[in-house]
């Protein structure tokens, strides 16, 4: 009898110690709320709805003794978080954690009806990432290896780098070639520079523009590049106002010698006068040095000019430039084409002649006069003279989509308006340069 009482007491002990411990404010919240967990809000719970002991059927499974219970994300730090410890397990992160940790103890039991739940919690698009990462792993099956969560780039700022406005520093930067033309910080540069020698006088501006005209000379400019012609363009427009204010000042004598209009004189008679003394001019030169626009209306009196130091030309075969030089000062610069297959050869050439309307000397033999459909020289054609090349020159041509191009015989294409003022003022014996400049 003692044996049958004590046994009664001490189940009477274990009983009332699982529904106090199930009903226990560590096991249900302080609200009396229930979390769901798919939609993340709390739902009230009704009055004849009874705590969950924790002591359930599904927590006195063997599903508890599986492997799936030693996974990572049942013994994820974050199980064992602080938060599950504190006081305020009434707050919304406690309710949740506590449900992630019924939802997970279901999970290890192998409930479909929780792996449901997990999937369809999962698709949430607002779903924290910690989370995310603990449901992803509670579903994994015994043996598989949780995801790698993909690491988040945060990408550096970019460095936006600060260009110079001084031109000392400028011209550094742009380099000896015409490279800058091919990215948008070098056009930048030579923009810059440009709107800097706005402020100088021609005589500062000039030797300035004609270096950066030189570095655009230099190296390859492609017919299609339409940005690198656009920024050359605008160069050469800029400095032609500059260099027929300047260097065709009659005024400005600077490395220049003079002599005064006398009666009957004519531009002709003045430039064999200039010739005579060393200076290889001619009379267009002297009108385009003088801006006299008409030869035949000068005064008695008047004063013209001619440079002492020599006028000649540059050739940049892989820039498709020509720049027309007096002494160390570029006066013009042309667009040009050039021999097919690289048949302009790299060397130095004289004008030796200078014909208007000049026949076409095709290479099998045949002769096309001025006007013929055949003739492709145009108006004009400068005769360049060389000991070891011969039939070379410059000249117009009816093909003007041919410039920037290598599809001549040889010769250096020109648009007409160009080869009509370049045969008007590159003297006879003026040198031609041909170079071929990286």
């Amino acid at each position: 009898m003692r044996q049958f009482v004590f046994a009664l007491l001490i189940a009477g002990i274990v009983v009332g110690g699982y529904w106090w411990y199930g009903a226990s404010p560590a096991n249900a919240s302080d609200s009396g709320e229930l979390v769901d967990l798919g939609t993340m809000q709390q739902s009230p719970r009704s009055a004849d709805q009874k705590p969950q002991p924790l002591a359930s059927p599904a927590l006195a499974s063997p599903a508890l003794a599986s492997p799936a219970l030693a996974s990572p994300a049942l013994a994820s730090p974050a199980l064992a978080s602080p938060a599950l410890a504190s006081p305020a397990l009434a707050s919304e992160a406690s309710l949740l954690e506590q449900a992630l940790v019924r939802l997970s103890v279901r999970l290890a039991a192998n409930e479909p009806a929780a792996r449901d739940e997990a999937q369809r919690i999962l698709a949430r698009a607002d779903l924290p990432k910690d989370l995310r990462a603990r449901l992803q792993n509670g579903l994994l099956q015994p043996g598989e290896s949780p995801q790698p969560q993909p690491v988040e780039v945060v990408a550096k700022p970019a460095v936006v780098e600060v260009l110079p406005n001084d031109l000392p520093t400028i011209l550094v930067r742009l380099g000896k070639n015409n490279a800058f033309l091919h990215t948008v910080d070098g056009r930048e540069l030579a923009r810059r520079a440009l709107l800097l020698t706005a402020s100088m006088s021609d005589e500062q501006a000039i030797p300035i523009m004609t270096d950066l005209l030189e570095r655009c000379m230099r190296g390859p400019i492609q017919k299609q590049d339409t940005t690198a012609h656009e920024a050359v363009d605008q160069l050469i427009a800029q400095y032609r106002i500059r260099a027929d204010r300047y260097i065709c000042d009659p005024a400005n004598l600077a490395r220049a010698r003079s002599l005064t209009v006398g009666n009957g004189d004519s531009l002709q008679a003045i430039a064999a006068r200039f010739r005579k003394e060393g200076l290889q001019v001619e009379d267009g030169t002297l009108a385009v040095l003088n801006r006299i626009h008409n030869p035949n209306a000068i005064q008695i009196g008047q004063r013209v000019k001619a440079p002492v130091d020599p006028i000649f030309a540059v050739l940049e075969k892989r820039s498709f430039l020509l720049g027309v030089y007096v002494g160390e000062l570029l006066l013009r610069v042309y667009w040009v084409g050039h021999g097919e297959n690289d048949k302009t050869p790299v060397t130095e050439f004289a004008v030796a002649d200078k014909i208007a309307n000049p026949p076409w000397y095709a290479p099998d033999g045949q002769v096309f006069a001025y006007g013929d459909p055949k003739n492709i020289l145009g108006k004009y054609f400068i005769k360049f003279s060389n000991p070891s090349y011969s039939g070379f020159g410059a000249h117009g041509t009816p093909m003007p989509e041919t410039i920037g191009t290598m599809s001549s015989m040889g010769c250096i294409r020109m648009y007409d308006k160009d080869i009509e003022e370049l045969y008007k003022f590159l003297p006879r014996k003026a040198k031609v340069l041909v170079r071929d400049s990286d």
